[in-house]
C-alpha cells in the first residue's frame, strides 16, 4: 500500500486552472475544491488498497516491517471483534495497543481506520490464516510467543464478553506458528492474571492424566458440597464455590489431554 498524500494535487491543478477564469477568488476557490477531490480520490484509494490487503495480503507491496505492522493490526483486531468488542468508540484503544508493538505514522491512522471498518464489514472475508503466515515471516526479530502474547492482549480487550470466538481463532494462529499448545494455555493465564486450570489443581502444566485424576480426588474429598452438612451457610456456599473452580479445573485439564491426541 502506498502511503497517502504523495499524488494529492491532481484535484487542486484542475481547480486551480479553472478558478483562474474567474479571477482571484475562483482561483483560491477553485483550489478549494480541487483539494476535496483529491481527498476522496486518496480515502476511496486507500478502501480499495485495504480491501485487496485484507483478502489477498499475498498482493501487498509494502516494505516487511509495515507489512508485519498491518498484518498484526489485522489479526489483533479480528479476535478483538470476535469477542464481542466494538470498535465504535474503541479506536484509539486499540490503536494504542499496536503501538506497544509498532512504532505509528501519522498516515498509518487511515489505513488502519481502513482495516477496522473492512474487519467489521460483512462484504469483506479477510484471509486471516495469510495475514499469520505473513507476520511469522516479517516478525522483526520478535519471537512468535511475544506476538502471540500481543494478539492475547486484544482479546483480552474484548472483555470476555464472548469468549469462545477469540480462543478459536488465537488457537488457529498459534497453530499456524508451531507454538506448543501448552504453552499457549500459559500466556493466556499469564494475560488473564487469572490462575489457569492447572494453577487451581495445584499442578504443573504437563502433569499426567492420572496425576490429575489423583489430585482432583483428593480435592473433592475435601470440598464436595455433601460433606459439608455441619457448616455454616457462608461456610457451605465457599466450600460450593471452591468445588465449583476445582470441578471446572478438572474439566478444562482432562479436555486439553483430548485436544492434544487429536
Amino acid at each position: 500500500m502506498k502511503g497517502p498524500g504523495k499524488l494529492v494535487w491532481k484535484g487542486k491543478i484542475a481547480g486551480g486552472l479553472f478558478g483562474v477564469l474567474a479571477g482571484p477568488f475562483g482561483i483560491f476557490f477553485g483550489f478549494l475544491i480541487g483539494h476535496l477531490i483529491d481527498l476522496i480520490l486518496e480515502s476511496a484509494g486507500i478502501r480499495r488498497q485495504v480491501a485487496v490487503f485484507l483478502t489477498d495480503p499475498g498482493k501487498s507491496s509494502l516494505p516487511g516491517w509495515e507489512e508485519g505492522m498491518y498484518c498484526f493490526f489485522c489479526l489483533g483486531a479480528a479476535v478483538f471483534i470476535t469477542g464481542g468488542g466494538s470498535v465504535k468508540n474503541r479506536r484509539q484503544e486499540l490503536y494504542d495497543r499496536l503501538s506497544e508493538v509498532y512504532p505509528l505514522r501519522d498516515h498509518d491512522y487511515k489505513y488502519l481506520q481502513e482495516i477496522l471498518e473492512g474487519l467489521e464489514s460483512f462484504d469483506i472475508d479477510p484471509d486471516l490464516a495469510a495475514h499469520a503466515l505473513i507476520l511469522r515471516s516479517r516478525a522483526g526479530g520478535r519471537s512468535p510467543e511475544d506476538l502471540f502474547r500481543g494478539l492475547a492482549a486484544y482479546a483480552r480487550q474484548a472483555d470476555g464478553r464472548t469468549a469462545r470466538g477469540p480462543a478459536v481463532l488465537l488457537r488457529k494462529i498459534a497453530e499456524i506458528w508451531g507454538i506448543d499448545p501448552e504453552a499457549v494455555g500459559g500466556i493466556r493465564t499469564e494475560q488473564s492474571g487469572e490462575e489457569g486450570p492447572w494453577e487451581i489443581l495445584g499442578l504443573r502444566q504437563g502433569a499426567s492424566m492420572d496425576e490429575v485424576k489423583r489430585v482432583f480426588r483428593i480435592l473433592a474429598s475435601q470440598f464436595h458440597p455433601d460433606g459439608g452438612a455441619v457448616l455454616s451457610v457462608i461456610q457451605r456456599r465457599e466450600t460450593e464455590e471452591a468445588f465449583k473452580r476445582i470441578r471446572n479445573a478438572y474439566d478444562e485439564c482432562m479436555r486439553s489431554f483430548t485436544r492434544s491426541a487429536c
